[in-house]
């Protein structure tokens, strides 16, 4: 399916700009919305650009780069080290449904570090733990949600990751579900996943964010 995929001249522009906040310590946007119709290719961009973020040793990672490489040589700089190794990402997907963000994305956070410390001979951390209590809670705050993920990426970076990977696609189903449930204050979580994705990482991984909508918040 990687080896399928053909990066149009906008997917390519959008990984330059994604490039450029991955490989940028300071604080800057990490945050981004793709918006489009049914079938413009957002959820295809999204599962290209994750693996690009996969461990140096994945197949599908070695796929991804060898297209991108193939597109364009000055994007692909920007999604390798100075040994030319994958910027390695712990990756999280998750898809709209009717129910809370916070719990969805609880759900989804300890999936994804249970997959990224899986590999290789890395160590559970404790954050993994932390997760899985977070998940089977009934509520669960923003305050708890970023405390988990800010964990997540310091032990991320222990682990020689560069960043978290956040993918929401069709979040739309998630504001709907807003829209009926006022109190579950996923707008809120949203623009705090933003605020954490902009800060830099001197001391941890970087936070990226990526949500999928096939229409504007204002809709």
């Amino acid at each position: 399916i990687v080896n399928a995929y053909i990066p149009t001249t906008r997917a390519l522009d959008t990984l330059a700009r994604v490039g450029e906040t991955i490989t940028t310590v300071k604080n800057m946007p990490r945050a981004w919305t793709l918006m489009g119709p049914y079938g413009s290719g957002k959820s295809s961009f999204a599962v290209f650009l994750s693996h690009l973020l996969g461990a140096a040793d994945d197949v599908a990672t070695d796929a991804a780069q060898a297209v991108l490489a193939r597109c364009n040589e000055i994007v692909i700089d920007q999604f390798w080290d100075e040994n030319g190794e994958s910027l390695e990402h712990c990756r999280v997907f998750l898809t709209g449904s009717p129910e809370p963000l916070s719990k969805r994305l609880a759900k989804s956070l300890h999936e994804g570090a249970t997959a990224f410390f899986s590999r290789g001979q890395r160590q559970y951390p404790l954050v993994l733990e932390q997760l899985a209590q977070l998940s089977a809670q009934d509520h669960i705050t923003v305050t708890e949600t970023i405390d988990a993920i800010n964990q997540l990426q310091e032990a991320v970076a222990s682990a020689g990751g560069y960043g978290v990977l956040i993918v929401i696609d069709e979040l739309g189903k998630f504001l709907e579900y807003e829209a009926r449930h006022p109190e579950a204050n996923d707008i809120y979580l949203l623009q705090a996943l933003a605020e954490q994705a902009y800060k830099g990482h001197e001391k941890g991984a970087i936070l990226s964010v990526f949500v999928l909508l096939h229409q504007s918040f204002e809709q």
